[in-house]
């Protein structure tokens, strides 16, 4: 990837700002302390101390899709496939696809430390 996380963080609250999507950073909490949506209020907030500093862009990728999605108050970063959390974890990939070239499946997900049983969504993403 050529830009750091940092630059990727910027990008992607600059989409959240374009989209009508409010957002905290906070670094006062601890790092297991997941980032939250509040759809209803357009509004996320974004832990900068999670565990996984890599896995920031994905993180507020998937909050940002909680709120373009339209889910229930509150929805908190889940790695998960199915229901709500699912679905925000394909918007994730769907927006970090697009707003950052990669050149190959594999290298995007390590770039951005998407969980492996993303996969075969984020190889489907590829392939189109």
């Amino acid at each position: 990837m050529n830009e750091d996380i940092d630059e990727c963080v910027t990008r992607l609250l600059n989409y959240a700002y374009d989209h009508n999507v409010g957002f905290a950073l906070t670094g006062d909490v601890e790092p297991d302390q997941p980032s939250a949506a509040y759809p209803s209020r357009r509004f996320i907030i974004v832990n900068t101390q999670w565990r996984d500093h890599q896995q920031l862009p994905y993180t507020i990728a998937h909050e940002i899709g909680h709120v373009i999605n339209g889910d229930p108050d509150v929805a908190y970063f889940h790695p998960a496939r199915n229901s709500i959390e699912g679905e925000a974890n394909r918007f994730a990939v769907r927006l970090l696809h697009s707003l950052f070239e990669v050149e190959d499946p594999q290298r995007f997900m390590e770039n951005f430390h998407i969980p492996g049983y993303m996969s075969d969504y984020v190889h489907e993403i590829y392939a189109k």
